[in-house]
């Protein structure tokens, strides 16, 4: 069978109102770093702020140790991450361990060897009522 092209003719469907571009200042706004209910929660008396110094005072040495051999921590890592359902603000459920600066990056980094060393929960990790998660 023999098939013809179309004949277009013109340059398709007319516009009302012709294409305008914002200039680039007003395109693009800066996204917030954190929400206002968010940043209330992290500098409130007992936030997550206040959490986080008494943590690292309480466990000072890396708890990983991947990297190294018991340095000292500067981060607070959660195991059970926020994005996937944490809070560190929840005492029941939250995975909290002290890390060093490079374990902290290598967990970031890899991901699946952190899950494989339980340095990452998987979103539906729930802890059992009794007894260590």
């Amino acid at each position: 069978m023999k098939r013809t092209p179309l004949n277009r003719v013109g340059k398709g469907m007319p516009r009302a109102g012709g294409l305008t571009r914002k200039p680039m200042a007003q395109q693009r706004q800066r996204i917030q770093p954190r929400s206002a209910k968010r940043a209330d929660e992290y500098a409130r008396p007992g936030g997550r702020r206040d959490l986080v110094a008494q943590t690292l005072q309480e466990r000072p040495r890396c708890e990983a140790q991947v990297l190294c051999r018991g340095a000292r921590a500067v981060d607070v890592h959660e195991r059970l991450t926020r994005a996937r359902g944490g809070s560190i603000l929840d005492l029941a459920q939250s995975h909290a361990i002290t890390v060093c600066r490079p374990c902290h990056d290598w967990i970031g980094r890899e991901p699946r060897e952190a899950e494989a060393r339980r340095l990452l929960l998987p979103s539906w990790h729930r802890c059992p009522p009794v007894g260590p998660c």
